[in-house]
C-alpha cells in the first residue's frame, strides 16, 4: 500500500454522508437531564437541541439558518415527541433547506390550509347559518332542521363526491350563480 493510496482512502471516508448526529445524546441523558434556576439546552447536534425549562420541561428546539436569518422551530415536548421522532423531524427540515424551502413557512403553510379546509366546509358554513337564522324560529323547527342538515352530512360523509367528482368547497358553491338570480334573468327579457 502506497502513501498515496492511503491518502485517497481517507479522502473518500470523508466525503461519505454522516450517518451519526456530532453530539449524539441518548434516552438516558435526556431523562436524567433535571430543571435548574434558569434554561439550559442538552445539545444532538446539527442546530437540535433539548432546551430543559426552570419548570422542568423538555422541548425539542432546532436553530437554522434561512436566508441569512437564524431562525428557531420547536418541534415539541420531550415524552410526547421522542428523540427519534425529533431527530426525524430535524431530517425532514434539513431535507426542505436543501430544497430551498423554510421549514417554518412550509409548516404554517400547511396548517393554514388545514384549517381552511375545515372552516369552508359545508357544514361548518351550515352550523354558521343556524346560529344566525334560529332567533325568530320555534325551537321545534330549528331542531327539525338541524336534524335534516345532520343526516344530509353523514350521507355526504359516506359519500364524498358529488356525480363521480370530489364535493365542491364552499368557495366554489358560493361562485355559483342563484337559482333566483337565473330565474329572474330569464324572465325580465320576456
Amino acid at each position: 500500500m502506497t502513501l498515496a493510496s492511503t491518502k485517497i482512502e481517507k479522502a473518500e471516508a470523508i466525503c461519505l454522508p454522516r450517518t451519526r448526529f456530532p453530539g449524539r445524546l441518548t434516552d438516558k441523558a435526556i431523562k436524567s437531564a433535571k430543571a435548574r434556576a434558569e434554561a439550559y439546552s442538552v445539545v444532538d447536534g446539527g442546530g437540535l437541541y433539548l432546551c430543559v425549562t426552570p419548570a422542568g420541561g423538555k422541548l425539542w428546539r432546532w436553530s437554522y439558518r434561512f436566508e441569512g436569518k437564524e431562525k428557531l422551530m420547536s418541534f415539541g415536548e420531550y415524552p410526547y415527541i421522542s428523540l427519534s421522532d425529533a431527530r426525524q423531524k430535524y431530517s425532514d427540515g434539513r431535507t426542505l433547506l436543501a430544497k430551498g424551502i423554510d421549514p417554518m413557512a412550509q409548516r404554517k403553510a400547511e396548517k393554514t390550509a388545514k384549517k381552511a379546509g375545515t372552516e369552508n366546509s359545508f357544514q361548518s358554513v351550515a352550523t354558521k347559518w343556524v346560529e344566525h337564522w334560529h332567533h325568530e324560529k320555534s325551537p321545534r323547527y330549528v331542531a327539525y332542521v338541524k336534524r335534516r342538515m345532520d343526516a344530509s352530512w353523514r350521507r355526504r360523509a359516506s359519500r364524498a363526491t358529488f356525480h363521480g367528482n370530489p364535493m365542491p368547497r364552499h368557495s366554489e358553491v358560493a361562485a355559483c350563480p342563484r337559482r333566483t338570480e337565473s330565474v329572474r334573468l330569464r324572465a325580465s327579457p320576456a
